[in-house]
């Protein structure tokens, strides 16, 4: 009675993951290939950068966070998996940075290099905790049955993150 459903806004045949995540068990897999279909969702990855976790987890939200049944959602997020140079999806973060005296450095030495790869690290790390608050705040919201009386999702769910490699920042 439990769903299990994998996310990854990356592409569907990738290490073919449209395979294997079905062969492991998972229930369905959805990937930008599908997403960039939903309304709000942005294919970044079409103009040479990372998708936004945001985006991805607001328009899966329905299928992530059913309320009708158990569920096990395997997310992959992508905007940390590294590209640490300028990205327009990220400008807001660095508009952010900005208004604390935080920006990029010019040059080419090797102290500019550290000091840009660090700091578009942090917008990345910036956007991953604004997917992490949706994904909350989707949890938060959501009740069983979608019965105001019932517990929300977020009183009866694990949520359990974990890294696989890049930067060590």
């Amino acid at each position: 009675d439990i769903t299990c459903n994998s996310f990854h806004n990356g592409s569907y045949t990738y290490y073919n993951r449209n395979k294997e995540l079905i062969s492991a068990g998972f229930d369905s897999y959805t990937a930008t290939e599908q997403m960039k279909k939903m309304a709000g969702f942005t294919d970044y990855s079409a103009k040479g950068e990372r998708n936004l976790d945001t985006e991805m987890i607001k328009v899966c939200a329905d299928k992530m966070f059913p309320v009708d049944q158990r569920f096990y959602t395997y997310i992959t997020t992508i905007t940390m998996h590294g590209q640490y140079t300028y990205r327009n999806n990220l400008a807001k973060y660095y508009n952010e940075m900005a208004q604390y005296g935080i920006t990029s450095m010019k040059g080419d030495s090797f102290d500019a290099f550290n000091h840009n790869n660090f700091y578009y690290y942090c917008a990345c790390v910036m956007e991953f905790d604004r997917a992490l608050g949706e994904i909350m705040y989707q949890l938060n919201n959501r009740h069983i049955n979608d019965d105001l009386s019932q517990p929300t999702l977020a009183e009866n769910t694990i949520v359990c993150l974990f890294g696989d490699h890049n930067t060590y920042y």
